[in-house]
């Protein structure tokens, strides 16, 4: 043993110096009734490290063994390898000295592999004349992981801005690895993931064991595993402790012949898991803790991810429109596009104008072409808005009825509508208020609708919604927005068309970006939208399904109809 000589020479020293002043000499036999009901471990050892005394815990939780064999246990076999050095220079110091000292250790658990994280409190005795070290441990695996989390979370916080996606993500797994002793981690995303340059992620180790160019066959082979229905479907975590009897029973595809035992979490995206983390061949059974430790792992680095995508799709919308103000891009294109529209107005006014002075007062069509005339004015301002929110203008913010404004538009919508969509109006009893330029609103609700209309092919329906909701704390929401906590109105447009496919979801929002190719829109409408809504701290949220519908929501600050925001 390496302690032995230290110890050897301490214990020799003792007993022939004997017991330092004050200190009293303890038989056996009394310390067996102070230390049966100590709770924890307990134990005591002579200067080379026989337990010569110990308590239920430590022979039966600890040790795993009878009273007999326990007379021929090493103290120091229980103690992690790594930690062991340093809890024999405390054993020698304690023992030379009489100092009490306090240390933390991981301990084996039945000999190991599997440990667990103990404060030590160690204090010299004097037994039947031998100078001995007490020590009583108490079990701080809980405290030990959650501070390890909480540095993760601090050290990964510091790193985002200035480190890759696929970085933060090894880190994650090399810190999952090294706290559950396990020896492979990785990270599989599903294919509708197009964000990273890689589609399989390995740990450090990992990355140096297999080769980082395994990437798109291995991925696929946890998702066609059936061993793997439970995350990917059930959208729950996974842990297996006898993989290779289960992937037998499971059929499982070659490939993974490597592991024995595995824990998978879901990282959860927009249109369900996102990706897979993983590791993998711990040398002992992974226990609930272990599970407990990888997923809140993961789940911060998830949503640190989160984060740091969120800034940057910001960032890049921002530089777009500084890039298109300074060009002169959009408000060029916009002007010239509101030039035309607005001649060909005009002949609609002007037409309709004739028409409307050479019927009599009581003339039912009269109601028809007022509402001509009243889209016709509209849809004039709503242009000069476009070009207002082309060149960066910022309008003119006053605080409006939510649902007033929506209610006036209804006539307009309902005509601008094919015959074939039904619209429908829900809207909330309470009284919305925000502050916003009215135009800049019927901008965005004009735009949301159009999109709509153009989304369904035949009959379907366009809902309308209003209501208002309240943050406790600041999140991201699915477009990126970082929302703070507050209340918030919020209006919604439904429609029942062809969804947007999961492939063009990340980029609705960029300038001129469309998904209709050249004889429609040109793609200005939902990046106008998301600008003019962030201008008045607002966020906008999209939840779409191929082939069912979409529904565009857009949240604005909630006010009291007093120019003065909502306190709580």
């Amino acid at each position: 043993m390496k302690h032995a000589d230290n110890e050897t020479a301490a214990a020799t020293d003792s007993k022939q110096n004997g017991s330092a002043p004050g200190e009293r000499n303890f038989s056996l036999g009394e310390l067996q009734e102070l230390y049966a009901n100590i709770p924890g471990s307990f134990s005591i050892m002579t200067a080379d490290g026989r337990m010569i005394a110990w308590n239920a815990f430590m022979r039966e939780d600890i040790v795993g063994g009878s009273d007999e064999a326990m007379r021929e246990v090493d103290g120091f076999s229980t103690i992690h390898p790594d930690d062991r050095p340093l809890m024999e220079e405390y054993f020698s110091d304690i023992l030379r000295n009489g100092k009490e000292i306090v240390g933390e250790a991981r301990i084996l658990l039945r000999g190991g592999p599997h440990f667990v994280w103990r404060a030590l409190h160690g204090k010299r005795l004097i037994v039947d004349g031998e100078a001995c070290v007490m020590a009583i441990g108490i079990n701080i695996d809980k405290q030990k992981r959650l501070a390890a989390l909480q540095a993760f979370r601090l050290r990964l916080q510091e790193l985002k801005d200035h480190t890759g996606i696929e970085a933060l993500l090894r880190i994650a797994l090399d810190e999952a690895e090294q706290l559950t002793g396990s020896q492979s981690g990785f990270c599989s995303f599903t294919p509708e993931e197009h964000r990273l340059e890689h589609i399989m992620i390995w740990s450090t180790g990992s990355a140096r064991l297999f080769g980082s160019d395994e990437t798109e066959d291995a991925h696929l082979v946890l998702k066609e595993s059936p061993l793997f229905n439970p995350v990917i479907k059930d959208q729950k975590p996974l842990v297996i402790n006898d993989f290779r009897a289960m992937a037998t029973e499971s059929g499982l595809p070659e490939g993974h012949g490597f592991i024995r035992r595995l824990v998978l979490v879901p990282l959860m995206g927009e249109t369900g898991v996102t990706a897979l983390f993983g590791i993998a061949n711990k040398r002992c059974d992974y226990t609930d803790e272990d599970l407990q430790l990888v997923r809140l792992l993961a789940e911060t680095a998830w949503d640190i991810i989160g984060r740091k995508r969120a800034e940057e799709s910001e960032k890049n919308l921002q530089k777009y429109f500084r890039q298109f103000q300074e060009e002169g891009l959009v408000a060029r294109v916009a002007t010239r596009a509101v030039d035309e529209f607005n001649a060909m107005l005009s002949v609609t006014e002007e037409n309709t104008r004739h028409l409307l002075d050479s019927l009599p007062e009581n003339n039912p069509d009269r109601n028809m072409l007022e509402t001509i005339l009243y889209a016709t004015a509209r849809n004039m301002e709503l242009a000069s808005q476009l070009v207002s929110f082309a060149e960066k203008q910022p309008g003119n913010p006053d605080m409006l009825n939510v649902n007033a404004v929506i209610d006036g538009m209804f006539d307009m919508l309902q005509n601008l509508a094919p015959d074939s969509v039904r619209i429908e109006w829900t809207l909330s009893d309470d009284e919305l208020w925000a502050r916003m330029d009215p135009g800049q609103l019927e901008l965005i609700l004009m735009n949301i609708f159009m999109n709509a209309c153009e989304a369904i092919d035949g009959s379907g329906s366009i809902t309308i919604s209003s209501g208002c909701y309240h943050v406790e704390s600041t999140g991201i929401r699915a477009s990126g927005t970082i929302q703070t906590p507050g209340d918030y109105v919020r209006i919604s447009i439904t429609d029942t068309g062809c969804g947007i496919a999961p492939e063009l979801r990340p980029h609705i929002f960029d300038p001129f970006f469309t998904t209709k190719g050249t004889s429609s829109q040109k793609g200005l409408g939902l990046s106008t939208v998301y600008g003019l809504v962030r201008q008045s701290n607002g966020c906008v949220e999209v939840d779409t399904e191929e082939g069912t519908g979409t529904t565009i929501s857009i949240s604005l600050p909630r006010s009291n109809g007093f120019d003065i925001p909502l306190q709580f």
